[in-house]
């Protein structure tokens, strides 16, 4: 009966079978479902890049996009990182 199974188990896994259990929901939290949408010439905006770019420690542009896009939509806001 094990060998049955521990077949069963390897043929799926050649077959590439993909149970749900293996890849967990992650959830997205209210920012992500609905971040601020913010203009592009605001004092504001020039502050927040400015701390992103601390937090992030100058790792460059996608770094600092990405994570103000985690929270924030800002219009044009390659612009305002370059």
């Amino acid at each position: 009966m094990r060998g049955s199974k521990l077949l069963a188990e390897s043929c799926e896994l050649l077959a590439g079978a993909v149970r749900p259990e293996d890849f967990p929901i992650r959830r997205l939290t209210a920012f992500q479902k609905h971040p601020m949408v913010l203009s592009r010439n605001d004092l504001f905006i020039i502050l927040l890049v400015r701390d992103q770019y601390i937090l992030t420690f100058h790792g460059g542009s996608q770094l600092m996009l990405g994570s103000l896009s985690l929270k924030y939509w800002i219009l044009k806001a390659k612009d305002n990182i370059k």
